[in-house]
């Protein structure tokens, strides 16, 4: 009794052999290297002979200041990447009424071209010290996590 079931669902039902319209996808012998992101400071601020960049204070409490970079794959600037969240940190922070605030803020999205910026605020304490700015970024595209290169920023 269970073969005539059997039968009679594949006779019913039916079956279907046909290939499927389904597009075919051929890969290449060779993937496409995907580059690691990089990042090129241009924090618009004096380059000296020691590769140290300088910023003169203001006469506020607070000097504020923009820095700039681009977010690029591989060595080529103008191959810039967007909507990648860039952490900044530097060495220097100061004191405001019992709390401490960071000399730059804390995160950044690059645009459209890879262009990023941050800004800084540098109070009159700091005259005489050296920031040191650390930046990393997350690339969802390759899931890594990245670093730069910290620069320095001495404060005249």
């Amino acid at each position: 009794m269970s073969k005539v079931y059997s039968f009679l669902i594949f006779v019913f039902m039916g079956c279907d052999l046909s290939t499927p319209d389904y597009p075919i996808i051929i890969a290449d012998d060779e993937e496409e290297e995907i580059l690691s992101i990089q990042l090129t400071p241009k924090p618009n601020l004096p380059l000296d002979t020691n590769g140290l960049y300088h910023l003169k204070l203001g006469v506020g409490v607070q000097t504020i200041h923009t820095l700039h970079g681009i977010l690029h794959r591989g060595d080529d600037t103008t191959n810039g990447v967007n909507i990648i969240k860039m952490l900044w940190r530097s060495t220097l922070t100061w004191d405001w009424n019992g709390f401490i605030i960071p000399t730059i803020n804390s995160s950044s999205y690059s645009r459209e071209d890879g262009s990023v910026s941050q800004t800084i605020g540098v109070p009159h304490e700091h005259r005489g010290d050296t920031m040191v700015v650390f930046t990393a970024w997350f690339d969802n595209w390759k899931e890594e996590e990245s670093e730069g290169e910290p620069f320095f920023i001495v404060i005249d």
